[in-house]
């Protein structure tokens, strides 16, 4: 796992929970979002280009929290057989993390664990 790909996801927490939320309002049944680094070497142009039309919000430092189709995340991770993760048991929905060429593929709760009072 890529520290860089994983803080990804820390830092834009906030913006990828509101728009998992706003995925399931609309009747999706896995929402799947993604929190991609634009600075430095993050991230190619045509992918950050394909990825705009899916933008819900810019994070941390000009990142982009994207909810994409499967297509792009092909594009984003060079993985042209990527299936997502959508079918697989999850009890909320699939973040992904990308920075530096690196990915991090995680399942969230709805509760943010940032709400849980063990925390």
């Amino acid at each position: 796992m890529s520290l860089d790909a994983q803080a990804m996801l820390e830092v834009n927490r906030a913006a990828i929970y509101a728009a998992a939320r706003h995925q399931k309002q609309q009747g999706v049944e896995s929402p799947f979002v993604v929190s991609v680094a634009t600075f430095g070497r993050g991230i190619r142009q045509e992918v950050l280009q394909a990825l705009q039309p899916h933008r819900w919000a810019w994070g941390h430092n000009q990142s982009l929290v994207a909810v994409p189709p499967p297509e792009v995340v092909r594009l984003l991770l060079k993985q042209p057989e990527w299936a997502s993760p959508a079918g697989a048991a999850c009890d909320g929905f699939w973040v992904l993390g990308y920075a530096f060429g690196k990915s991090c593929l995680c399942s969230w709760r709805w509760e943010d664990e940032v709400a849980d009072a063990l925390f």
